[in-house]
This record gives C-alpha cells, structure tokens and sequence, in this order.
C-alpha cells in the first residue's frame, strides 16, 4: 500500500527493482518504466492496474534469477517471467539486462536477497509469500 505520491520498491535479489508507486489515475499511453509494476528504469507496464493511494495492491511476480557457469561468469541475464498488478499481467517473459539502480554493492550474483524499499513517501507491506524453484 502506498500513500499519496509516495514511491517505493521491491528488490529482487538485492538487485532488480519492481516499482511500488502512486500511478493511480495515469493514463496507459503515459505509463513508463518509473510507474507502478515497472522494473524501475528497465520494462514498463503494457497498463496502468493501480489502484487508489491507501488500497491495498498485490503483486505477484514470477522472476528468473540471471544464471553463471562455474567460473562466475554470466551467461543469462535475468528475466520477469511474470509480473501481475491487482491481478493483471502487465510484463510478460522480458529480459532484464542489468541491475536497475539502487542495488547491493559488489554485483550480480547467482542468488541475492529480498528487499522491501522504504523511501520517498509511506509504504506498507503485509502477507509477503516467497516460492523457489531449484
């Protein structure tokens, strides 16, 4: 849930941002890579499925780590397999060519962590559920 004009994120792997933010009311042909649901600065939404500022949205997000041989090296950049807003698929199988600002120091790596961004405004989380696949 966001507040009126506030901006957040989630972090995939400490380093893929989907952005949280208040698009609400924006029309889809103004929708870009900064607006809710994006992969911040890297994949715009194909629409705007936001909600009002204090409901309550969900994201589902289907994500693909980027994969490395056994030296270290990077074979495969990462991919948003899926994401949905309030239930609408708005990316679908995009490859994410690189870190999207913001990240962890040291670069990507085969598995990183989950971060909830708490910046630019009020943000809250609740009923986050993680599933990996091996």
């Amino acid at each position: 849930m966001v507040a009126k004009n506030s901006n957040s994120g989630i972090y995939l792997m400490g380093e893929y941002e989907v952005q949280v933010f208040d698009s609400f009311g924006k029309p889809d042909d103004k929708i870009n890579a900064s607006d809710n649901g994006a992969v911040y600065n890297a994949i715009k939404p194909a629409k705007n499925a936001s909600k009002a500022p204090g409901e309550w949205q969900t994201y589902d997000i289907v994500f693909q780590a980027p994969r490395f041989d056994a030296a270290g090296k990077k074979t495969e950049n990462a991919r948003a397999i899926s994401v949905k807003l309030n239930g609408v698929e708005i990316i679908k199988d995009t490859e994410i060519k690189g870190p999207t600002g913001g990240q962890l120091p040291g670069g990507e790596k085969p598995t990183g962590p989950l971060m909830l961004q708490g910046d630019h405004g009020i943000v809250a989380f609740r009923s986050i559920i993680v599933k990996t696949k091996n």
